[in-house]
């Protein structure tokens, strides 16, 4: 059985999760924020910059799930390993539920269909939250 002390490298590989996904989600919000026009800049109409514009979050959103893919393979504890596990899996699971939901409402008419994309890992975060 392993003992529950937490090594100064278990705080390192936890550190460095912490780290990569605050820093991933405020250059997320602060790209969401340029390209929605919130600090007084909005995406062009068209060409290369307004894809490039339109993309740029999805790097972010990138990098916090290489952070926890990393997370997993690093950390030494099976027991934390697992509950990071089993968040993510309820995470995933409730947000199918709420985009396939969601998904059905819009094929019906009563709500618009283009807000799921961005809800998607938003919806995720959130509930891999509450699991947590």
């Amino acid at each position: 059985m392993k003992s529950s002390f937490v090594t100064s490298e278990m705080r390192k590989i936890r550190w460095r999760y912490r780290i990569t996904v605050i820093g991933a989600m405020a250059i997320y919000v602060l790209l969401v924020s340029i390209i929605s026009g919130g600090l007084g800049w909005g995406p062009p109409s068209s060409g290369f910059v307004l894809y490039l514009a339109a993309l740029s979050p999805a790097l972010p959103i990138g990098a916090v799930v290489y952070a926890l893919g990393r997370y997993l393979i690093d950390e030494p504890d099976e027991f934390f390993r697992m509950v990071q596990i089993q968040t993510a899996l309820l995470a995933t699971g409730l947000t199918m539920i709420i985009c396939t939901a969601w998904g059905f409402l819009a094929m019906c008419g009563h709500i618009s269909e283009y807000r799921v994309i961005g809800l998607v890992f938003r919806t995720w975060f959130f509930f891999f939250g509450v699991a947590a």
